[in-house]
């Protein structure tokens, strides 16, 4: 708890000092060299990686130019950095057969199938259409890649190969973070900007979670979430989904950085919203999967969770909301203490889990000042919907 508190005294400290403007975005500087956030939602790759015979004027296609391909050649482009959304392009005058796009996080997994985020992902095969342009649909989007290899069975013209990012949709300025950091070691300003953009990535839209069960071949990702609002997963390809031992670290990395705690509640929500009403257990992780009762540590950080929320906004409507799942939640911790007062954990998914004898006293820690609501907001309403993230109150 203490360590907490630290870090949130740290973290007001900084706003004072950098934010005293009614608009809460971090000055510029020459920390913003590190910010991997795009300028725009569209983009283009950085760079060929590689290209086979038969391809021809395949550099154009970094500025959004022509390219042609014979029947059964393919090329590479790299996008620079990892990336996830939808592609596009479009198909010019010359195009029959069948064009398929093929995904992948490293180099050591380019080739003509998917890197694995099921168990068999394969390439997403288009039919080629003349003067079309074609849309990957949302469903069949890649949540995480960085190399995308194009393959074509005949001959075929192409050109404004883009990708479009989804993640982060309540943002309009993907770039607009609310905190900042700045060192003399290069590797460091690296790290804390990687773990921010890493978050960004993992901010989904609400219907875009990976089916549960898996498909056979491919991948699909129009699971339901649990809300139509952003939704903050465990990663973008997978399991995207909401996991709440994630959401312990990831919650603030979001806050010292983009400043976004709407993701990481409807996170939570999806899961205290879902809670077993006999048992008063949480899931093991969100919608769609819903996998439950397997694990007293994920239960505990459902709680964790709800306690740095209202700790770090005061949202007395919200805490109101969730309390009866909360209290239900703590008797259930409370009937597994025995009679020596320690916390008897027997489920599945808790062996050898270092962090799990450590989560007892932050989840009373965490759970208490929720029970500090005055009357007056016992029997509030829900508050009135915004246009973007709630204002942190710290």
């Amino acid at each position: 708890m203490k360590l907490l508190d630290t870090f949130l005294q740290m973290r007001s400290l900084l706003y004072l000092s950098l934010f005293v403007g009614v608009l809460c975005v971090a000055p510029s500087g020459p920390w913003d060299t590190f910010n991997l956030a795009p300028t725009t939602r569209t983009v283009f790759p950085k760079a060929v990686y590689a290209s086979s015979k038969g391809v021809t004027n395949v550099m154009n296609l970094l500025s959004g130019g022509q390219a042609a391909m014979t029947a059964k050649s393919n090329f590479t482009l790299d996008f620079g950095k990892e990336v996830g959304g939808i592609i596009s392009l479009h198909f010019g005058s010359i195009a029959s057969g069948n064009l398929s796009l093929a995904y992948a996080e490293s180099p050591f997994f380019i080739g003509a199938n998917s890197d694995v985020s099921c168990s068999n992902d394969g390439a997403w095969t288009i039919k080629a259409t003349p003067n079309t342009l074609y849309t990957v649909p949302s469903v069949a989007q890649r949540g995480g890649f960085r190399y995308l290899t194009v393959m074509s069975t005949d001959n075929i013209v192409l050109d404004n190969l883009s990708l479009y990012h989804t993640w982060m949709p309540h943002f309009t300025d993907l770039r607009a973070y609310e905190g900042y950091f700045f060192s003399d070691d290069s590797l460091i300003n690296r790290i804390w900007y990687t773990g921010a953009y890493t978050v960004q990535l993992c901010t989904v839209p609400g219907q875009t979670g990976r089916v549960w069960p898996l498909p056979a071949i491919g991948w699909g990702y129009d699971g339901d979430l649990g809300t139509t609002g952003p939704v903050m997963v465990d990663a973008p390809k997978r399991d995207r989904t909401a996991w709440l031992g994630d959401l312990g670290i990831a919650l603030h990395t979001a806050l010292v950085s983009t400043g976004d705690i709407l993701a990481g509640t409807n996170s939570l929500n999806s899961v205290l919203e879902r809670q077993d009403p006999t048992t008063g257990m949480f899931n093991y992780c969100g919608p769609p999967w819903n996998i439950g009762g397997i694990s007293d540590t994920y239960h505990v950080w459902a709680l964790v969770g709800a306690g740095n929320i209202f700790k770090l906004t005061d949202d007395y409507a919200w805490a109101t909301r969730q309390w009866p799942y909360i209290l239900k939640g703590m008797k259930y911790v409370q009937d597994r203490v025995d009679y020596t007062g320690l916390f008897v954990v027997t489920k599945s998914n808790d062996w050898l889990r270092p962090h799990r004898e450590d989560t007892w006293v932050p989840t009373l820690s965490s759970i208490k000042p929720l029970s500090r609501a005055p009357p007056s907001q016992q029997h509030s309403t829900s508050p009135k919907p915004q246009s973007g993230p709630p204002r942190l109150k710290w």
